[in-house]
């Protein structure tokens, strides 16, 4: 049986932040709070005990459409966000990698099971392997995604959001 996996979803307004927790099992979501916020800076506190009641194992992290209009940037520290979610992670006994570029993707039986990476720091080489593997690449995920798999037709991302998977 396949492991079930919580998913933490917030969406981020200049006054509000809508979460979700959704879950592979069922493979649905559903509404769990409204957070406020002020200038669309989250109250930390609340954010860290959602994460902490749920232990999520996939936190998604994304800017609202406001009503129609699309207002960039609008959250205005996402890199508080993104720390807090790797900290709770790391907590939780993820490991977390920064200054490591992806190289070729690991496959056993047709299934994605690591990747090799590149410190660039050290410039020291490692396989990863994980039972998840999330492509995160933002902008470069088509070009990561057909470095892994050259024979499949080249499918490109439509971008109607900044979504980032941690």
């Amino acid at each position: 049986m396949a492991k079930v996996s919580t998913l933490l979803c917030f969406d981020f307004g200049l006054s509000n932040i809508g979460v979700a927790v959704g879950n592979t099992l069922t493979k649905e979501a559903r509404p769990l709070a409204v957070l406020g916020a002020q200038h669309g800076k989250p109250n930390w506190d609340k954010v860290s005990a959602l994460v902490n009641e749920w232990l999520p194992s996939v936190v998604i992290v994304g800017n609202p459409t406001n009503e129609g209009l699309y207002h960039d940037g609008q959250m205005l520290s996402p890199e508080r966000l993104c720390l807090a979610m790797v900290r709770s992670a790391i907590a939780a006994g993820a490991v977390a990698v920064n200054y490591a570029e992806a190289g070729d993707f690991i496959v056993e039986d047709n299934r994605l099971i690591g990747v090799q990476v590149k410190d660039k720091l050290s410039r020291k080489s490692a396989s990863l392997m994980a039972a998840l593997t999330i492509n995160a690449a933002g902008p470069w995920a088509d070009e990561l995604m057909q470095a892994g798999d050259t024979n499949q037709p080249q499918k490109k991302l439509v971008r109607s959001k900044g979504i980032h998977i941690v």
